[in-house]
C-alpha cells in the first residue's frame, strides 16, 4: 500500500502523546509484517467513520460509491503515513482523512449535478467518539467551548482543506501556531465530545 513511497520519514517527536501508535507507525515503514497487520486492523475504523459521515448527509452515497470513498480514504491515508508524528492517535488522524475525502467525494458529486447541497457542518471536524457516532449538536457545542482561533484552524484544516502553511497566512499566524492550536484544539474537542452532552460546560 505504498509503504515503499511513504518511506520519507520526518523526524517524529520524542515528546508526541500517543507514543505507542507513533512506534508502530515507525515499524510499518520498516515493514516489519506484525506491524503492517496491526495497522491495517487499527484501520478498520475508517470505513466506520466514513459510513457515520454518510449517515449525517442523509445517505449521499450508495454501497458502491461509498466504498469508492473508502479505498481513495485509505489510499490518502497511507501515502501520508511517513509524516504521522504521534501528536493524535492513530485514529484521530485517520478522522481527518475520513472528514477531506467524504467533502471532497460530496464536492465532486455536486460538481456533476449529483447532490443538490451539502451540509458540511454535519460532517464535522473532530475525531471519533468511542461509540463510533457523535451528535450534531453536541459536536456544534463543543466547537463553541474552544478558543476562537482554534476553532478557525479546525475549519480551515478540515473544510477548506488548507495545509498549516495556509492557514497561517490567511490567519496571520505562523504555520508552527496554526499546527499548535489544531493539536490543542483537536484533543480539547476529542475530550468535550467524550463527555455526556448535558455536563459539557
Amino acid at each position: 500500500m505504498g509503504i515503499h513511497a511513504a518511506r520519507r520519514i520526518v523526524p517524529m517527536d520524542a515528546q508526541a502523546d500517543h507514543g505507542a501508535d507513533r512506534d508502530l507507525v515507525r515499524a510499518v515503514l520498516d515493514e516489519e509484517s506484525a506491524a503492517i497487520d496491526a495497522l491495517v486492523a487499527r484501520l478498520s475504523c475508517i470505513p466506520r467513520i466514513l459510513s457515520v459521515l454518510n449517515q449525517r448527509t442523509g445517505g449521499a452515497f450508495q454501497a458502491d460509491d461509498l466504498e469508492d470513498v473508502t479505498q481513495d480514504t485509505l489510499i490518502a491515508f497511507w501515502s501520508r503515513i511517513a509524516d504521522y508524528s504521534g501528536q493524535a492517535a492513530l485514529e484521530t488522524w485517520a478522522y481527518g482523512f475520513c472528514v477531506n475525502g467524504f467533502l471532497s467525494a460530496l464536492r465532486r458529486r455536486r460538481n456533476r449535478g449529483g447532490v443538490d447541497s451539502i451540509d458540511e457542518f454535519a460532517v464535522a471536524p473532530v475525531p471519533p467518539a468511542s461509540s463510533g457516532s457523535v451528535e450534531y449538536e453536541h459536536i456544534h457545542r463543543g466547537l463553541e467551548l474552544l478558543d476562537e482561533k482554534e476553532t478557525r484552524v479546525i475549519r480551515h484544516k478540515h473544510f477548506d482543506d488548507l495545509t498549516f502553511e495556509e492557514i497561517g497566512a490567511r490567519m496571520r499566524i505562523s504555520p508552527n501556531t496554526a499546527k499548535t492550536c489544531y493539536y490543542r484544539g483537536m484533543k480539547r474537542l476529542e475530550v468535550l465530545l467524550r463527555t455526556p452532552p448535558e455536563e459539557a460546560v
